[in-house]
């Protein structure tokens, strides 16, 4: 779900800029991933639970060649052990 959210695809209507926030650096150099996203702020127990605050960590590990696979389909098959 969140490939398909970060890619915009025609599958999803939800507006990435609701659900993610990318690092805002001055550089082009992000360590980690091309797509790497910034954790929210948890305030609440009860916010550890929403899903942009599960999957960011998970996404932000894992490599550039899944997070930017071509398509959705590429996406679940390539094997990032």
């Amino acid at each position: 779900m969140c490939y398909r959210i970060l890619h915009k695809l025609n599958l999803v209507d939800v507006d990435c800029d609701n659900f993610f926030s990318a690092p805002h650096h001055t550089t082009s150099y992000i360590r980690g991933t091309v797509m790497k996203l910034n954790k929210p702020r948890i305030i609440s127990a009860r916010d550890s639970h929403f899903f942009t605050s599960r999957t960011v960590h998970m996404w932000n590990s894992l490599p550039d060649s899944i997070v930017t696979a071509p398509t959705a389909r590429c996406f679940k098959i390539i094997d990032y052990r």
